[in-house]
């Protein structure tokens, strides 16, 4: 995961590979207002600020 992000020129920290590792483990989405730092890490992310939730 580190490795594909990397070959795009991109330098994930530590904290966001273990998350976007976590989602990708358990088929989870990562909720950020920072979706390009999981972008290349191949994660469904949702900016929640940018789209958020209707109303119910």
């Amino acid at each position: 995961m580190e490795e594909a992000a990397s070959a795009q020129g991109k330098n994930p920290g530590l904290a966001d590979t273990l998350i976007a590792a976590s989602a990708a483990t358990n088929d989870l989405t990562v909720i950020t207002a920072n979706v390009r730092h999981f972008e290349a890490l191949g994660v469904w992310c949702w900016n929640i600020l940018k789209d958020p939730p209707g109303p119910d």
